[in-house]
């Protein structure tokens, strides 16, 4: 089953953009735990990263489904290339600051706010009904690829060019991906709106967009129950994967921590091989809810361990599963949701769980330095429990928070498993029907 040219190159200009994001994204995060030591600082990178997301998805929905998407994501993209040679400048300059990192993370949120939602329905218009399992996993694989190769060139290139190579690399791929995009929907129709938006006040469009998320959730209380389980695992997820920086370096070295990604990455890239190898599977709830046990006890298992090695392994099964459970449920949305407010409806889900992400990291990071590291610090009886019953002992904060955080989610996976209309909610739910904007001559041909 073919997802398609245009595709193809869709995809090959989200996985550069993605590569080099990701890239940056290592480079500047270990940078930033080597040079303050602590976790809350640690953490405010990743929610000076995410908290504009949280103000903008919901415009940002309203206007992918009102102009252009194309005209949105190449926009972005040029941003990020006019963003990026700023840094360059001050760096050139001898003029960077921890700040302008901080600064460019919240910006880069920002516009990557206004992408989003634009490239989530983009997918739906140049893809089938039929294809968007197999499409969602090249996309997973290409994320995959670039979590797998960031660590290792991340480690490179700051310990030999430094960060101005990779501000110089992070130009280059939002130049590509702007090239590429404008390949894949430069088709007419490939990113086309309902022609009455178009004449309508973007206030008011914007406010309808809201208004029609809200009312898809009403209609469908199983999708809104879908949602609600979504924000909690995936902010959990988000808080494990950003502690596992911290974890690692706390008793490794940051080549070690590169190891780990490196193995995770290589899970990731099995885990989305195995989506794409299959064949449009139909009970994608099952498989959700399935792979997400299996990476919640991974969580918890890897706040037990200690050697590379255990990391390596763990962190490989945990994103192979994640990887699933993620492109799993990307079809799903997709299938359900109306094509007249994919956008809309896409934004707002993001932006619930951008926000409950956010507000997650925030606490965790401040539990474990100010909760957590005290209290097995004191040596009392909170201490002698956590080190007789789990082998936690003195500065195993965050592998305590790994325990806990991989238990709940353990459980909200048992709650959903035993929840029957939860567990069919393929079956209950319509799929969307409406006609998919795309070239005949693109459409998989019958077997």
């Amino acid at each position: 089953m073919s997802t398609g040219r245009r595709f193809f190159f869709f995809w090959l200009g989200e996985s550069s953009m993605q590569c080099a994001a990701a890239l940056m994204s290592f480079a500047l995060g270990v940078w930033v735990y080597q040079h303050s030591g602590s976790v809350t600082a640690f953490s405010n990178t990743v929610i000076a990263a995410t908290l504009p997301s949280v103000l903008i998805l919901p415009f940002a929905g309203g206007l992918a489904d009102r102009i252009d998407r194309k005209l949105i994501i190449v926009s972005a993209n040029a941003a990020l290339a006019l963003l990026t040679l700023l840094l360059l400048a001050l760096l050139f300059a001898d003029r960077l600051q921890p700040m302008h990192l901080y600064a460019f993370n919240a910006c880069a949120s920002a516009v990557g706010a206004f992408r989003t939602p634009a490239n989530q329905a983009s997918i739906n218009s140049i893809v089938s009904n039929d294809a968007l399992t197999r499409a969602n996993g090249l996309m997973g694989i290409g994320k995959n690829v670039s979590t797998l190769i960031a660590p290792l060139l991340g480690g490179v290139i700051m310990g030999g060019a430094g960060l101005n190579a990779v501000f110089t690399i992070h130009f280059v791929a939002s130049v590509a991906a702007m090239l590429c995009v404008l390949k894949a929907l430069g088709h007419p129709g490939a990113a086309s709106v309902e022609p009455v938006r178009a004449d309508r006040p973007l206030r008011r469009d914007v406010l309808a967009g809201i208004a029609s998320a809200l009312r898809f959730f009403e209609a469908e209380p199983l999708m809104l129950g879908l949602l609600g389980y979504m924000m909690i695992q995936s902010a959990l997820i988000s808080l494990a994967t950003m502690m596992i920086a911290p974890l690692v370096l706390a008793t490794h070295s940051s080549a070690q921590l590169g190891l780990v990604y490196t193995s995770a990455a290589i899970g990731g890239l099995a885990g989305m091989s195995l989506l794409v190898a299959t064949t449009n599977p139909r009970r994608l709830m099952l498989i959700v809810v399935c792979a997400d046990a299996v990476l919640s006890l991974c969580m918890l298992s890897i706040g037990l361990v200690s050697a590379t090695s255990s990391y390596c392994a763990i962190a490989f099964v945990a994103l192979a599963a994640g990887s699933v459970a993620e492109g799993c449920a990307s079809a799903l949305w997709l299938r359900k949701i109306p094509a007249r407010n994919k956008a809309s409806v896409l934004s707002f889900v993001s932006m619930l769980m951008i926000a409950t992400m956010t507000v997650v990291v925030a606490v965790g990071g401040f539990v474990v330095d100010r909760v957590l590291e005290p209290a097995l610090s004191a040596g009392g009886t909170f201490a002698q429990a956590a080190n007789a019953w789990l082998g936690i002992g003195k500065g195993g904060g965050v592998s305590l928070l790994f325990v806990a955080v991989g238990a709940t989610s353990v459980l909200l996976c048992a709650c959903m498993f035993a929840h029957p209309r939860m567990r069919r909610i393929d079956l209950l739910v319509p799929d969307d029907r409406s006609l998919n904007v795309i070239d005949v001559r693109e459409l998989p041909s019958a077997e």
